[in-house]
């Protein structure tokens, strides 16, 4: 929807052209053409004219930096934590018109207290954002303050921490689909402080999804394929091949989704999508893992721990390429981190920040690309500041990064120079047998709808672990 100022102009000044050409028509009969041809030029001026008055609309409304996926914009927000209430390793996703909620955390090492607020912005499928206007899709006010912080206690590196419980009285979406949590600071609300997307489902249909190797000889050792069926007994859809759209995430990560499947078959109020190669992942491995919960002793993948006058230092053993090894069964999160301290009673503001030191053997460089530490530590990116660098001399890439205490799952990650999706099979090997979570989503717009919906969701386990 445009705005209701540009909407009210754009009305008088058609309608005043209107008038003008209207009465020259009747002054003037054989202008009348003429103006009806110049008439029509100026309407089709006026659509392409909406049509760019509303991209900029919604690309610079929210923030003049803002960028529609998961993100910390300021160097000193650390630890980041967005999940369903009461499941810490559940996703941020909830149904609409229930009592279930979200808790968002972070961390600001500023050490000055700051009046954080929060928005939020519908998109569409594809993460861009929606024609709907945010009084289309909240339910309160536009914008509410974090009202929960507290400072860190007996901590070396010092913090504030933040907390916000989305939905609330204040601020509730009326509308199913993909949302952008913004926080911005009240100094400075166009500056985005961090970005986090979230989902909101309006369930309308039934999901039923199987895991299996892949159908393709060749790729059964290696790779994992998903089929499913939607059943909508109860919700009438007219055209599936147009009107729904349907994403498959392996691990919560959105660079590797596999979207764009239409139904193979089509039978009374069921939709088949059996894919033997567009619907498959590979399996990868099971994520290396650390914990770091105590400050006191070294757990199983810590080398030495040492403390400084800025914080204490984590030396995790000198990691091995597991490429070629065999596969070997192993319970981790899928690439998650927890908080935790085993000598505190507060977590959230008695665990300290360390300095973790990451180290991976290789022989060599490996050239054309770059090795980084991933998984949601990074927020499943390739970011600059998880990028390891090549030591010669102790042949290792290395990374040193500052985390919060608690248990970590994480993987080294392959970015070749000219691709956008990091390879994690060059380092961590690949086999059909790993244990990953994936998603299903299935969004609906028909003709009426001015942004997707999503209708559907389906969570589980490749092993049903």
């Amino acid at each position: 929807m445009l705005n209701k100022n540009f909407e009210f102009r754009l009305f008088t000044f058609v309608y005043a052209y209107f008038l003008v050409i209207i009465f020259n028509g009747y002054m003037i009969k054989e202008r009348l053409v003429f103006y009806f041809k110049i008439s029509l030029i100026a309407i089709i001026f006026l659509i392409c004219s909406i049509k760019v008055c509303m991209a900029q609309t919604f690309d610079n409304s929210f923030g003049r930096d803002l960028i529609y996926d998961d993100k910390n914009y300021i160097s000193t927000i650390k630890t980041v934590l967005f999940y369903k209430k009461g499941f810490e390793l559940n996703p941020p996703i909830f149904s609409i018109n229930t009592d279930e909620s979200l808790i968002l955390e972070f961390d600001d090492l500023d050490n000055t207290t700051k009046e954080y607020y929060f928005t939020i912005i519908h998109c569409n499928s594809d993460w861009k954002p929606s024609q709907l206007d945010q009084s289309a899709y909240i339910d309160g006010f536009n914008q509410d303050v974090i009202t929960k912080s507290d400072f860190s206690f007996n901590t070396l590196v010092s913090y504030i921490h933040y907390q916000l419980e989305f939905p609330n009285e204040q601020m509730k979406p009326t509308h199913s689909g993909n949302f952008i949590l913004k926080i911005f600071d009240n100094q400075n609300p166009e500056q985005p402080v961090i970005t986090r997307r979230f989902l909101v489902v309006e369930p309308k249909l039934n999901i039923l999804a199987t895991v299996k190797p892949s159908s393709n000889v060749e790729d059964r050792e290696s790779k994992q394929e998903i089929d499913f069926t939607i059943e909508h007994p109860n919700f009438e859809i007219f055209n599936p091949f147009g009107d729904l759209k349907v994403v498959i995430m392996q691990n919560n990560r959105w660079d590797n989704a596999i979207t764009e499947l239409k139904p193979l078959f089509v039978k009374d109020h069921v939709l088949v999508y059996d894919y033997a190669e567009e619907a498959t992942f590979d399996g990868n491995n099971e994520y290396r893992y650390f914990d770091a919960k105590s400050l006191r002793y070294r757990t199983e993948q810590i080398k030495s721990i040492e403390f400084d006058s800025s914080c204490y230092q984590f030396y995790l053993q000198n990691e091995l390429m597991k490429t070629y090894k065999m596969y070997s069964i192993l319970n981790d999160i899928n690439g998650k981190f927890l908080v935790k301290n085993d000598e505190a009673s507060d977590k959230n503001t008695e665990s300290d920040y360390i300095n973790v030191h990451f180290s991976l053997v290789s022989p060599s460089p490996v050239i054309g690309g770059n090795f980084y530490v991933f998984g949601d530590l990074s927020y499943n990116q390739c970011a600059e500041d998880f990028k390891l660098v090549y030591n010669k001399k102790t042949s290792l890439y290395e990374r040193n990064i500052l985390l919060k205490q608690g248990y970590y799952n994480y993987v080294y990650a392959f970015l070749d120079d000219k691709n956008r999706i990091p390879d994690l099979t060059l380092s961590e090997g690949n086999h059909f047998e790993t244990g990953n979570n994936y998603s299903i989503l299935v969004y609906y717009k028909s003709i009426s709808d001015y942004g997707d919906r999503l209708i559907g969701y389906k969570s589980f386990n490749s092993n049903n672990r």
